[in-house]
């Protein structure tokens, strides 16, 4: 809790003087835990504002399942392919107050959903809802959606999982989201070996031929 807690506070003080009501969560790949860092960043910017939680993966999507949301939960794709509410696709979570905007029913052609400007007419509207809009993206490297959806965002944040992700890889992530003009804040690095790291900075320390 206490990481999450920092996370917030660096984004929000990267933001100073900047909007920050949306903000983007994604990956290089799939499995690094964006899924769990973008609803722990809802989860801490709930404390003093209204939050909402999209799932906008809705190739792979996870949000639904982690609140305990049943699989025929209507949700972003339902809403964009006009066939439910928005008032019947958004849900609050009472342990964290968070509201949900699950993926919903998953669809043939979700980057032409994403692309469509009844989502831009969408996000409009709920901004003037919530003062958080935390969106958990595909990855970069999967499809072109976290691209699509980065130039909505006031920050987007990156998620690696420590040693499993190619450092060549990342670096590729992050260039295609700065050609995107996404306004990248920072790289959370997930699922960290606290031991490993310890021993890693001691040895480097021991090494080091700056003696200063």
């Amino acid at each position: 809790s206490e990481a999450v807690r920092s996370i917030r506070t660096s984004i929000s003080l990267l933001a100073i003087d900047k909007p920050l009501q949306v903000i983007e969560v994604t990956s290089s790949i799939p499995e690094e835990g964006k899924s769990t860092v973008s609803s722990n960043i809802a989860f801490a910017y709930a404390q003093p504002e209204k939050v909402l939680l999209i799932d906008a993966d809705m190739r792979k999507p996870t949000v639904a399942k982690r609140f305990g949301l049943p699989a025929f939960q209507p949700g972003l794709a339902n809403y964009l392919a006009e066939t439910e509410s928005l008032a019947d696709c958004i849900v609050t979570d009472e342990k964290s107050g968070v509201d949900i905007l699950a993926a919903g029913a998953i669809p043939l052609n979700p980057l032409e959903l994403l692309s469509n400007p009844r989502f831009e007419a969408l996000l409009t509207e709920l901004k003037s809802r919530y003062s958080k809009i935390i969106i958990d993206t595909p990855p970069v490297h999967a499809v072109s959606d976290a691209l699509v959806l980065s130039r909505f965002a006031d920050a987007v944040v990156v998620v690696v999982k420590a040693d499993h992700t190619r450092s060549g890889l990342i670096q590729l992530s992050l260039s295609k989201l700065v050609t995107a003009h996404a306004k990248v804040f920072g790289v959370v690095l997930n699922d960290l070996d606290m031991k490993k790291a310890e021993k890693y900075l001691s040895w480097a320390k021991d090494n080091s031929t700056d003696k200063s």
